[in-house]
């Protein structure tokens, strides 16, 4: 796979590197035990139920949903991506506009919501050359490559478990 393209970041690595790896024809096996301990919300706050309740950070939220729809991008193939792609922009923007709405703060949809659909727009062009060079190398069939996914909306499960989540602003500590 090459490891990450640097404007990736962080944030969605593992779909990112799974996805790779599947678009190439590999297998992906999630273990029942692993050898590294991830301390989720060590690095960028949140991302994890805490007192039953959603706690994620701003900047935690803006780099899942702009790399989420990059790893779209990059790796779906083309008829799913045509097709998902909408939806998904439209859900995106509804769950951006309820979550401003809820949390009465416009700048949780700008600053999360906006920012994943300008940097889709902004850097479509870098995009679409590293799909092509991707869609390229695919050694996998659209159904087997779309079979993995499922289709319930994880969000939305956990917002029906744990309701909306508790957004942390920078400096801001997490409950434990």
């Amino acid at each position: 796979c090459g490891g990450f393209p640097e404007w990736f970041e962080s944030i969605a690595e593992d779909m990112y590197l799974c996805s790779f790896a599947r678009t190439l024809g590999s297998p992906v096996v999630a273990l029942s035990e692993s050898a590294y301990h991830h301390h989720v919300g060590q690095s960028f706050g949140g991302g994890k139920v805490v007192n039953d309740g959603l706690v994620t950070t701003v900047r935690r939220r803006r780099l899942s949903e702009r790399n989420k729809l990059y790893v779209m991008c990059l790796f779906y193939p083309t008829w799913p991506l045509a097709l998902l792609l909408p939806v998904h922009l439209l859900a995106l923007l509804f769950e951006g506009l309820v979550l401003a709405l809820v949390k009465w703060d416009f700048s949780v949809f700008t600053n999360i919501y906006g920012h994943a659909l300008s940097s889709l727009l902004h850097n479509f062009p870098r995009l679409w050359r590293e799909r092509a060079a991707i869609q390229g190398r695919r050694t996998i069939s659209t159904g087997m490559f779309m079979s993995v996914f499922r289709w319930r909306p994880y969000k939305l499960q956990m917002l029906l478990m744990h309701g909306f989540p508790q957004l942390l602003s920078v400096g801001q500590t997490p409950p434990r």
